[in-house]
């Protein structure tokens, strides 16, 4: 199963998402060790093996074969999506023919994540809707 916070501690290993200098030392590390992944474990130095090989999968390969993205979405995209998603709705299938990057599932699972926000920003500004 997945580890617990402890168990991150006791392999001086941080949880959450990498910092500059972390992905920095992983770049500079995987040109020179490639996918030898204890090296460039070894060269992060605070995260674990498995968080390294992770992390390659999201940054290494952001392109499919086919020209669509994986991973973290760009600005530019976002900005795509919002233009596409206040022209068709849920027409999941327009909005992503407007992105071209993302399949349709990966925009409907964007638009969850863009709603819920939209939601908490609106209840911070005391916006009840």
């Amino acid at each position: 199963g997945r580890w617990t916070k402890e168990e991150y501690r006791l392999f001086n290993a941080k949880t959450g998402r990498w910092t500059k200098e972390e992905h920095q030392r992983f770049v500079n590390s995987h040109r020179r060790h490639g996918r030898n992944w204890e090296k460039v474990t070894a060269d992060v130095k605070t995260r674990t093996q498995l968080q390294v090989r992770t992390h390659a999968q999201k940054f290494l390969s952001p392109t499919t074969k086919d020209g669509l993205r994986k991973g973290r979405w760009t600005k530019q995209e976002c900005q795509l999506f919002v233009d596409a998603y206040r022209r068709h709705g849920n027409d999941w299938r327009k909005v992503a023919a407007d992105v071209k990057t993302r399949t349709k599932v990966q925009v409907w699972t964007h638009a969850q994540k863009y709603l819920s926000r939209l939601e908490k920003d609106a209840e911070m500004n005391g916006n009840d809707s």
